[in-house]
């Protein structure tokens, strides 16, 4: 230990006799060369912190916003384009007159090839009808069933509200996501 000790202290006093043993005019220069190293560390550092600071308060005060805003406005108008097509749909005079005139055989194809068209038109995994009164439900396969309480508590708590208008996001049981947008008559018998 003390031998590291001497080898060290001999090492300092080497290092204290060469730069004793300097010109001015080196010693001058190596002072210039660590001043202008240590500016430029120190500019370097000062600039990269700044930019870092106005790159993240770009991000998080302006293009996430605005990314975030333009998605919004993305969702609201498909949905809206959704609702449109619920609306008329449920509207749809000939859909409604046949529940009124209960001719469901002859008129079916004809129903079944529109909620195919609407399906295909707005790339739709379903499109379908009920009758608000009956309770009979129909998609683009034809008719399903009639709705009842037990299994179909949505379609009764819709009904019986004064929304005419409802979004409703559903997840299955394999994990995927889906969004129902359902329209109704207030005063008539359609939904959609």
């Amino acid at each position: 230990m003390n031998d590291l000790f001497v080898h060290y202290y001999i090492y300092k006093q080497l290092s204290i006799m060469k730069f004793n043993q300097l010109t001015i005019k080196q010693k001058l220069i190596m002072a210039m060369i660590l001043a202008v190293l240590a500016s430029t560390v120190l500019v370097g550092a000062i600039s990269q912190n700044q930019a870092r600071n106005v790159v993240e308060s770009r991000l998080l005060e302006s293009e996430l916003p605005a990314t975030l805003m333009q998605i919004r406005n993305n969702i609201d108008k498909e949905v809206s384009q959704l609702q449109s097509a619920a609306h008329q749909l449920a509207t749809n005079r000939f859909i409604t007159d046949m529940y009124k005139e209960n001719k469901r055989p002859v008129q079916e194809e004809k129903l079944i090839q529109q909620l195919n068209d609407i399906r295909t038109q707005y790339n739709l995994f379903d499109a379908s009808v009920a009758d608000r009164t009956t309770g009979n439900y129909w998609n683009q396969n034809g008719f399903l069933r009639r709705l009842n309480q037990q299994q179909d508590g949505w379609f009764f708590g819709f009904t019986n509200s004064s929304n005419a208008k409802m979004l409703n996001v559903f997840q299955e049981a394999n994990g995927e996501v889906k969004l129902f947008v359902n329209y109704q008559q207030l005063n008539g018998r359609g939904m959609a």
